[in-house]
């Protein structure tokens, strides 16, 4: 696990919970993994307090959970998961999709088309944190758009999980930078036409992609 790089705008808590979650999504600690509060305290050099901290509000985003004589464990999604977390953004950007073709600008789809090209750049480099990280700036743009906030939190919500299991999928879907490019560039097209039923498939399919065969 990489070292904790202290940022002056992030509280202590704050920068070992990004750490972690960054090292879960990147792949450096694996599904199933323990996390072991002394082992983290001493290699992150703060106290226990702190990282049982991180590890409540990794669980509260669905990357850990704390087992009976176990303790902290990253989670390893079942497909049955995965599928629900995907369906469930889908349907989610797909209501938010009803505002989204009137209030999106020229310039907010421009940033969404950089970010597709920059995605692409991310898995080639196996910038997995990146990756997500754009991915995240993306489709915020769409969910943002709705008034409703319920939905927009529980979008919210489901992003550390999609995270993850974009990282842990990539590999196995063998997904190319030009795929990744192209799905999201096809959201981008949708999204001009102003058409929200032809955005709603569009997500959908978007999303049905995410998960191994």
């Amino acid at each position: 696990m990489p070292e904790v790089a202290k940022r002056q705008y992030l509280s202590l808590p704050d920068t070992v919970t990004e750490q972690l979650r960054a090292a879960i999504i990147n792949g450096d600690v694996l599904p199933g993994q323990r996390l072991l509060e002394a082992a983290l305290a001493e290699e992150f050099d703060v106290s226990r307090s702190i990282i049982r901290a991180a590890i409540a509000r990794l669980e509260t985003e669905r990357l850990v959970e704390v087992r009976a004589r176990r303790g902290a464990v990253v989670i390893q999604m079942s497909r049955e998961e995965s599928m629900e977390v995907c369906e469930a953004r889908a349907l989610l950007e797909g209501f938010a999709a009803q505002a989204a073709v009137q209030k999106l600008t020229p310039e907010d789809l421009a940033e969404m088309r950089s970010c597709a090209h920059d995605m692409g750049d991310a898995l080639g480099a196996k910038d997995m944190m990146s990756l997500v990280r754009l991915d995240n700036t993306f489709h915020r743009k769409i969910a943002v758009c709705t008034d409703n906030r319920r939905v927009f939190g529980l979008w919210e919500s489901l992003d550390a999980q999609l995270g993850a299991l974009l990282s842990s999928t990539t590999d196995v879907r063998r997904l190319t930078p030009e795929i990744v490019r192209q799905r999201h560039l096809h959201v981008v097209e949708a999204i001009e036409t102003r058409d929200v039923q032809l955005v709603e498939m569009v997500l959908r399919r978007h999303y049905v992609h995410i998960w191994p065969d």
